[in-house]
């Protein structure tokens, strides 16, 4: 049953959007501003078509070199690297052009293509983990290992920052500078101990903060405070607990005892 799914799979047209990919070439043909906007989204494995794939390694490696990218430059680098007849002629490259009108939507569209390229990513690792489920003498706990490492890559290469504008930044940064002084006092996480949130503000979000001291000086229950008095502000802060020095156990009676304000060694004795 398992290998006629997997067969009537492999007869299926993989996710692809071919319009929607001579739009993005068309783009950057038209707007050199186009070619950073694809960059910063697409690799050249997004793309089907192997023609368009290779049009679009071709439009990157001009870009890097800040070769001007117009239908002849392009043309002239294809000939040169001997894919030029692989993709077409000239003329195709010139329909490329003619099938957009404007690269205002060229993010939209290359968020399409990176929809796209994630779902074949997805048939492709599925098919590989049902054959060796099948066929594999591996422990089952190695071969979730493994399809777990093979989900997480992908969802992985999805994640990708992007640049941010001054103007765009400016406006929310405003924003917030009118809030501290409408609202004043601490504006982050309170930590509960008065006298850092007098210094600090609060946590800030974003902010990475450490705890540094020497072994034995309290920095596990100071951050366990922190994400204790964090939980029962009036706002409470969703916090998770991360420890490669306690178990979970240990972690909860510690709590415990930092509420109950009692010792935890009188309480491990059994003489509470």
């Amino acid at each position: 049953m398992a290998r006629r799914e997997s067969a009537a799979i492999s007869d299926r047209i993989p996710p692809q959007a071919l319009d929607v990919e001579r739009a993005v070439l068309g783009s950057m043909l038209i707007d050199a501003g186009a070619v950073a906007s694809a960059m910063e989204l697409l690799k050249p494995e997004c793309f089907y078509a192997s023609a368009h794939k290779r049009v679009y390694e071709c439009m990157v490696d001009m870009f890097d070199r800040d070769t001007p990218i117009d239908i002849l430059t392009i043309a002239d680098e294809l000939r040169r690297k001997g894919t030029l007849d692989q993709i077409g002629t000239e003329t195709y490259l010139s329909e490329l052009v003619e099938s957009v009108a404007t690269s205002a939507n060229i993010e939209h569209h290359a968020r399409i293509l990176l929809e796209k390229a994630t779902l074949r990513h997805l048939i492709t690792a599925a098919a590989e983990i049902t054959t060796e489920c099948f066929s594999s003498e591996q422990e089952p706990q190695e071969i979730l290992d493994q399809a777990e490492a093979r989900i997480f890559a992908i969802s992985e290469a999805r994640i990708k920052g992007s640049f941010d504008s001054m103007h765009d930044l400016l406006q929310t940064t405003f924003k917030d500078i009118e809030r501290y002084a409408r609202e004043g006092g601490v504006q982050g996480v309170r930590t509960g101990f008065e006298r850092l949130d007098e210094m600090t503000a609060g946590f800030q979000q974003g902010d990475l903060i450490i705890v540094a001291a020497r072994p034995g000086m309290g920095k596990t229950s100071l951050a366990l405070s922190v994400a204790l008095n964090a939980s029962k502000t009036a706002n409470p802060v969703t916090t998770a607990v991360f420890s490669l020095e306690m178990s979970k156990s240990s972690l909860v009676q510690r709590m415990l005892c930092s509420e109950a304000r009692v010792s935890m060694y009188l309480l491990r004795s059994g003489h509470l």
